[in-house]
C-alpha cells in the first residue's frame, strides 16, 4: 500500500513513536522487518541504504511513503519483507542485547503486580537493554512517567539515544547514576519501583524514600535465592508487608509460577518444568508514611 509519489507529506509528519501507531513509514523511523516469526531485525530508514535478504535487497528509499504492515517486494521481484510497527513487544524480540532482558511474560507479571497504569509514576533501577523500560513507558503514558537508572555509561547513552529514536523522551527520563551507591535523589515522587540489580538490598532503603507513601509497591527480580533472602531482609527493616495477606492463589500464572510464602513478601519462581532459566520476583507494599 502506497500513498501518490506525487505527495510528499508522509515525509514531514512527526516520528514513529513506540506510543501510537503511525500509518505511513518515514525517513528516521524505527522499521520491524520480518521475513517470518524467528527472523525479524529492526532498521532505522536511511537513504542510500540497503535491507539484504535471501533472494534480493530492498532500498530504504522504497519504504518511504509505504504504510506500516506492507509487504514490500525487493528490487528484482524475486523475494519480500514485511515492514511492521514497532511495539514493546516486538522490541523485545529483537533488540540489540547489551545486558540480559525481561521477556513478555515476565514483563505482563511485574506490570501487573505493580499496579501500573496510565498517569503512574514508575522508577526501574537497571535499564539494561531497555526491554522493560519500553513496555512500562506504554503503560505509563501519556500523563504518567518512567524514572530509569543505569550505573553503566555506555549503555546509559545508547539507551537514551533508543529512547529519543523512539519517541519517548516525553514520558521517561534516563539517568547515568549508581543507585545502590549514590541512592535515587528523589523523594516521594513514585507510585511503584523496580529493581533489577545485583545487590537490590543495597537500594531497597532509598527506593522507599523515593515512594509516595502508603500502599505503593516495590518489586524486586532477581536470579537467585540469596539474592531474595537478602533483599528480604532489607524489605522487612524498612517496614514493607506482603503484597497478599494470606496464602497467595495464583489462578492464572500458577502454571508457571511456584509459591513460597513469606511473612514480609510475596516470591515468585518459575516452575522447573519446561524454564531455561529460573528467576524470583518479589513483590511488597509500602505499609507506612513513616519516614519517608
Amino acid at each position: 500500500k502506497y500513498r501518490p509519489r506525487g505527495v510528499t507529506e508522509f515525509e514531514t509528519v512527526s516520528r514513529m513513536s513506540f506510543l501510537q501507531y503511525k500509518q505511513y513509514i518515514a525517513e528516521g523511523d524505527t522499521v520491524i522487518v520480518c521475513r517470518g516469526h524467528d527472523k525479524m531485525w529492526p532498521v532505522q530508514v536511511e537513504r542510500g541504504k540497503l535491507i539484504q535478504v535471501r533472494g534480493g535487497a530492498v532500498r530504504h528509499e522504497a519504504l518511504i511513503g509505504v504504510e506500516y504492515g506492507s509487504k514490500v517486494t525487493t528490487s528484482n521481484g524475486k523475494s519480500w519483507v514485511l515492514v511492521l510497527h514497532p511495539t514493546p513487544e516486538l522490541w523485545t524480540m529483537v533488540l540489540p542485547h547489551r545486558t540480559q532482558i525481561l521477556y513478555s511474560t515476565n514483563i505482563s507479571l511485574i506490570t501487573l503486580q505493580l499496579g501500573l497504569r496510565p498517569g503512574s509514576k514508575v522508577i526501574e533501577c537497571g535499564t539494561g537493554s531497555g526491554s522493560l523500560s519500553h513496555a512500562l513507558a506504554r503503560t505509563v503514558a501519556p500523563n504518567g512517567h518512567l524514572y530509569t537508572f543505569e550505573f553503566h555509561e555506555q549503555r546509559a547513552r545508547i539507551a537514551s539515544e533508543e529512547f529519543a529514536c523512539h519517541g519517548l523522551p516525553d514520558v521517561v527520563t534516563l539517568t547515568h547514576r549508581d543507585v545502590c551507591r549514590n541512592g535515587f535523589g528523589m523523594e516521594g515522587v513514585a507510585d511503584a519501583v523496580f529493581l533489577d540489580v545485583p545487590k537490590p538490598w543495597e537500594a531497597v532503603e532509598s527506593a522507599k524514600v523515593a515512594m509516595k507513601g502508603h500502599g505503593c509497591r516495590i518489586c524486586s527480580f532477581s536470579p537467585c535465592l540469596e539474592q531474595v533472602q537478602r533483599t528480604r531482609e532489607a524489605l522487612q527493616q524498612c517496614g514493607f508487608v506482603g503484597r497478599f495477606p494470606g496464602p497467595l492463589h495464583g489462578l492464572w500464572f500458577t502454571a508457571f509460577y511456584q509459591t513460597m510464602q513469606h511473612s514480609a513478601a510475596d516470591v515468585w519462581s518459575p516452575s522447573q518444568t519446561g524454564a531455561d532459566c529460573t528467576c524470583h520476583i518479589i513483590v511488597t507494599l509500602a505499609c507506612d508514611t513513616s519516614g519517608m
